[in-house]
């Protein structure tokens, strides 16, 4: 059976003229286009015309066609499938730049005109927990589409054991995936770890819980023991990312000060909030961090611990 399925897509600015893209066989659309295609009084009863005339058919989104089983609850298992694709584009997005771009919510329908909504309660923030419109250019979006083909190759790359997901079935037959409750933490590597503490970090707007996540993935992806993190982290970023010694010394001071304030904040004694411009450095830092794990260093993301030891003592005489 064919499954039509479009994720809306909020805080997203596209250019007046816009090519629709493709990120690892998902569409981005400017404006609900195949919603359109879907018109009829059915739908817009099914999903209710407030919802129908204001978010889906007059924002951004992703769109796919794909093939389910005749089964029960096949559609819904098939939307959160795919809501794995759709984050994966979201930091792709990111990767580009820094956004607060949202999808919150995902409608199908079938064959034989079965309509179903899902919505996700969790919204990314920008760097500094704010939530707006950010304008993308065409060759930002072409930017994007390469990390995202980027990033499925390395997740495609990883061997993960076949699950079973657990069915809730609440009351009206709304249906509960836990997927995050068995994730095998230990088949990842460093960057797909990094990726995970960022992902936790962009869910936040309270800034204090934010820099803690973010210090989570740069030791995620820089540290190999537990001694003395701060200095490997601030060290290590330094000498991947510093291009001289000014920048190098920028670097470790901006991730000197974020392991400051975090340790304050998580000992109470946080006499404020972390300011703005220390926010969008670390968030920056990870983001250059990342590409290059991506690209020029994708091979130290497939080492085992001893290599990855060996090459740490290399950056040393950098």
């Amino acid at each position: 059976m064919r499954l039509s399925v479009v994720a809306l897509l909020s805080n997203l600015k596209l250019p007046d003229v816009f090519e629709n893209k493709t990120f690892n066989g998902i569409k981005l659309e400017k404006q609900g286009l195949q919603i359109k295609k879907f018109n009829d009084q059915k739908m817009i009863q099914d999903i209710g015309e407030i919802q129908y005339y204001n978010e889906f058919t007059k924002s951004p989104c992703f769109y796919f066609n794909t093939e389910i089983a005749p089964y029960r609850f096949q559609d819904l298992e098939k939307m959160l499938e795919l809501r794995d694709f759709v984050h994966d584009a979201l930091f792709s997005l990111w990767l580009t730049k820094d956004n607060s771009v949202n999808s919150h919510v995902m409608m199908s329908r079938s064959d034989d005109n079965k309509i179903s909504t899902n919505r996700t309660p969790m919204m990314f923030s920008n760097s500094i927990g704010e939530y707006g419109k950010t304008f993308f250019s065409e060759d930002e979006l072409q930017e994007a589409e390469t990390w995202a083909q980027l990033i499925l190759e390395m997740y495609t790359n990883t061997v993960l054991e076949p699950t079973t997901i657990k069915k809730e079935i609440a009351v009206g037959e709304i249906v509960f995936n836990n997927t995050n409750k068995d994730i095998q933490y230990h088949k990842t590597n460093r960057l797909q770890r990094t990726i995970q503490f960022v992902t936790m970090a962009r869910k936040e707007s309270f800034l204090p819980a934010k820099i803690t996540f973010y210090i989570s993935a740069l030791e995620s992806l820089l540290s190999d023991t537990n001694a003395e993190l701060r200095f490997q982290v601030a060290d290590r970023s330094a000498r991947i990312l510093g291009v001289n010694l000014e920048e190098k010394l920028k670097i470790s001071k901006i991730i000197t000060k974020a392991y400051d304030y975090r340790s304050k904040y998580i000992h109470g004694t946080a006499g404020k909030n972390a300011s703005e411009d220390l926010m969008i450095e670390v968030d920056d830092i990870l983001r250059r961090l990342i590409k290059l794990f991506l690209t020029d260093l994708n091979h130290v993301v497939k080492m085992k611990d001893e290599e990855f030891r060996n090459w740490l003592k290399e950056l040393l005489y950098k």
